[in-house]
């Protein structure tokens, strides 16, 4: 078997990454180890994203099995299984973390290859990107959740129902909020009639302005939402998040402007941290994880700005094809759900920057063939 170049870098790439994680992680050894979920916050966070201890604490060591699938706590399944297969050890579960990347990164190749761009700046954006390697320091949910987005999207526009199918089902283990999107998705991708992904927008664009009916069903609420709804609610007029959350629950047709709003929020997050942590430090210590994540939407806010501009025009137009048509699709369910109903995170839209970096690629190397098409001197040429 032989290994030709892209594979050469992939597994390049990836390793630097997990060099950089174990290095990371022998670093803040101490703290890592010793930290808890009840631990102060800020200085949690600090060092890693506190929701770790969370899934490793669900574990029951009598019945690890049973407490995993019966825990109390919402999207935890996946992470604690991690835990579980780790057997607790920070290094084994960076090293399942780096496979879960090196696959990412094997999917973002495949997929550039179907849309016919080049895949080196889309896995380098994602491989070293600061906060990947954040990510690769206990079970967390955003980089197998990458991986199983990537896959699902592969095997659909490949046809290949048992693989979709068992990524859709891994993907709704580690995120179950994404099961609407998914059904959405996948009606669209295989209904496929005139017009359909621009009617499929006007239908999420119409269920966001009725957002207070859903809303009153509790068909999406979990306990941890609920707590952060009645706190945010019992602050009306006092925060800036507790009114737009008021007004998303509460008040038709401007529910939808409170959605994109909160999905703005969500994105523009590490943009404050500058001014929320003054050089980065928290407590009294460097804030790893502010560091990074601002650095991270240096390096994506490009994409996804220019993603969300040419989102619109993606979806309407007649001359997009299916495949073109569907990463932007894909995406857009995604950022409904993780940005626009859940905490502001600018970690939970991590998942998707692939498939949004990928579009925007895809969209402009399209538009300079169809420049370099109908270019005078090229219409002289092909006569």
């Amino acid at each position: 078997m032989t290994i030709n170049k892209k594979e050469i870098f992939r597994i390049i790439i990836t390793s630097l990454s997990l060099v950089f994680a174990v290095i990371y992680y022998y670093i803040f050894q101490q703290p890592l180890e010793s930290l808890s979920f009840e631990s102060p916050y800020n200085y949690i966070s600090s060092f890693v994203i506190p929701d770790t201890y969370l899934y490793l604490s669900v574990i029951d060591d009598h019945d690890p099995i049973s407490s995993i699938f019966n825990s109390v706590v919402k999207n935890t399944i996946g992470p604690s299984l991690i835990w579980y297969v780790a057997n607790g050890s920070w290094l084994i579960v960076i090293i399942i973390n780096a496979i879960f990347l090196y696959w990412s990164c094997y999917y973002i190749f495949r997929l550039c290859e179907l849309y016919n761009v080049n895949s080196e700046l889309p896995i380098l954006l994602i491989a070293m990107n600061p906060v990947t390697i954040f990510y690769m320091i206990g079970a967390l949910k955003e980089i197998p959740t990458m991986l199983f987005i990537l896959g699902f999207f592969y095997y659909i526009i490949k046809e290949k129902t048992i693989k979709w199918l068992v990524f859709s089902l891994l993907l709704i283990i580690f995120r179950y909020q994404l099961l609407i999107p998914l059904v959405i998705f996948i009606i669209m991708y295989f209904t496929n009639k005139n017009g359909m992904y621009k009617k499929s927008l006007y239908l999420i664009v119409l269920l966001c302005l009725a957002f207070p009916l859903i809303n009153s069903l509790n068909v999406l609420s979990n306990s941890a939402t609920e707590i952060f709804r009645e706190e945010q609610l019992s602050n009306i007029g006092s925060t800036l998040g507790a009114s737009i959350e008021h007004i998303r629950s509460n008040i038709y047709i401007l529910s939808a402007i409170a959605i994109g709003i909160r999905i703005l929020q969500s994105i523009l997050e590490p943009l404050f941290y500058p001014f929320q942590y003054p050089l980065f430090m928290v407590d009294g210590v460097i804030g790893i994880y502010p560091l990074f994540s601002f650095l991270s939407f240096v390096l994506t806010s490009y994409f996804i700005f220019k993603f969300i501009y040419l989102l619109p025009i993606n979806l309407r137009a007649k001359q997009a094809t299916k495949n073109k048509q569907a990463i932007f699709a894909l995406a857009f369910l995604f950022l409904i759900p993780v940005a626009g109903f859940s905490f502001i995170h600018h970690r939970y839209i991590y998942p998707i920057i692939p498939i949004i970096i990928i579009a925007v690629t895809v969209h402009k190397k399209q538009t300079q063939l169809n420049k370099y098409k109908i270019s005078p001197l090229n219409v002289y040429r092909e006569s």
